[in-house]
């Protein structure tokens, strides 16, 4: 069943732009806590986003591109712990594989 029909879309696209942002950080928060990388609902996201328009799957990139970024900066900011330090070690890994691209997908 899809649900995003209930999801008020109109109201969504009417927001600022960071006020989106907000709402789709707190709605990816909502839907990773307590998922295991197994769960059902991970790997429907993954088939989900997989399947999309090749555009938006290449919009969706870019996002995780820039979600990396700002991962690989938080050791130098200090924000990193034991919770997230893998996640700031790989994303440091990923730049470093990613340095003569502009960390930037070509939407076409």
């Amino acid at each position: 069943m899809n649900t995003f029909d209930t999801f008020n879309y109109e109201k969504f696209r009417n927001l600022e732009p960071a006020e989106r942002g907000e709402t789709v950080a707190s709605i990816v928060s909502t839907f990773v806590n307590g998922t295991g990388t197994n769960c059902s609902a991970v790997k429907s996201f993954t088939k989900n986003v997989m399947n999309d328009h090749r555009t938006l799957q290449q919009a969706t990139f870019n996002l995780f591109l820039q979600l990396i970024e700002s991962w690989s900066l938080m050791e130098e900011q200090n924000r990193m712990d034991p919770r997230n330090e893998f996640t700031v070690k790989s994303a440091q890994k990923i730049k470093e594989l990613l340095a003569d691209t502009s960390m930037q997908a070509p939407l076409i």
